[in-house]
C-alpha cells in the first residue's frame, strides 16, 4: 500500500458549488479531496481512488444511499470504509444507523465540524488548534 500523509476523502455531492467548496475546504484542512458529482459513478470512484473516507451527500438524484453502502461493504476491501454523511434536509431520521455511517453533518458545516467528523471517523486525535 502506498504511503501518504494526508487522508484521502471522496466527496460526493451533485451540487457543483458545494462540491467545489467542500473540496477546497478539505485541501485547506490538509486532506486529499477527490470530487464525485454523479450518483452512478460513486462505486467506481471508490474502486479507483481507494479513499480513506467517503463524505457523502444524503440526497442525490438517482442515489439509494442504503443500497450503495451495503454494496460497497460487501466487498472485503471496503468493509470498514467510513462514510460521513451530510445533508441540508431535516428529514433524515435514522439514516446514520441504517447505513452505519460514522457521522452526520448538517449543511452548512464549519471547518471545525468537518475536521472533527472526519478525524473521529478515522479514529484520529483531534488536530491541535492555535
Amino acid at each position: 500500500m502506498e504511503a501518504r500523509s494526508a487522508p484521502k476523502v471522496l466527496v460526493v455531492d451533485d451540487e457543483q458549488g458545494i462540491l467545489r467548496s467542500t473540496c477546497a475546504l478539505l485541501h485547506a484542512l490538509g486532506y486529499l479531496a477527490v470530487p464525485c458529482a454523479d450518483a452512478g459513478s460513486i462505486r467506481a470512484a471508490i474502486e479507483r481512488e481507494r479513499p480513506d473516507l467517503v463524505l457523502q451527500d444524503v440526497r442525490m438524484p438517482g442515489l439509494d444511499l442504503e443500497s450503495l453502502v451495503l454494496d460497497v461493504r460487501r466487498d472485503a476491501r471496503f468493509r470498514a470504509l467510513p462514510f460521513v454523511v451530510f445533508t441540508a434536509s431535516m428529514d433524515v431520521d435514522g439514516i446514520v444507523e441504517r447505513v452505519q455511517a460514522s457521522g452526520l453533518l448538517d449543511k452548512p458545516f464549519s471547518p471545525q465540524e468537518l475536521r472533527a467528523a472526519i478525524d473521529a471517523a478515522l479514529g484520529r486525535a483531534p488536530a491541535a488548534t492555535a
